[in-house]
């Protein structure tokens, strides 16, 4: 099923803020719902750190958020502050096992 709605991203807003907007614009009643309708599944969420399933999530949510999976990893996550300090390789994996 596809959305028909998904609230803006705020500037410096978290992915998992944006969710919860969601969850009150849309009037759903439990977390479950609202995991079902993003994630096609009611035990996948939208952690507040690092979210995993950002490549489903992008497939229900990308034409309202203007940006590709990786660029909401970057910017709509804390992604850029747990990687600023790791090698390549490491930034590579998180970012991987994020998608």
């Amino acid at each position: 099923m596809a959305l028909g709605y998904f609230p803006k991203l705020y500037p410096d807003e978290l992915l998992c803020s944006a969710v919860a907007r969601y969850r009150v614009h849309t009037m759903a009643s439990a977390n479950a719902q609202v995991n079902r309708e993003l994630y096609n599944n009611q035990d996948r969420y939208t952690s507040v750190a690092l979210p995993h399933n950002l490549k489903l999530l992008h497939e229900q949510i990308g034409q309202f958020v203007g940006m590709c999976a990786r660029e909401l990893a970057h910017r709509a996550t804390l992604f850029p502050y747990y990687a600023a300090f790791r090698d390549e390789n490491a930034r590579n994996r998180l970012l991987e096992s994020m998608l």
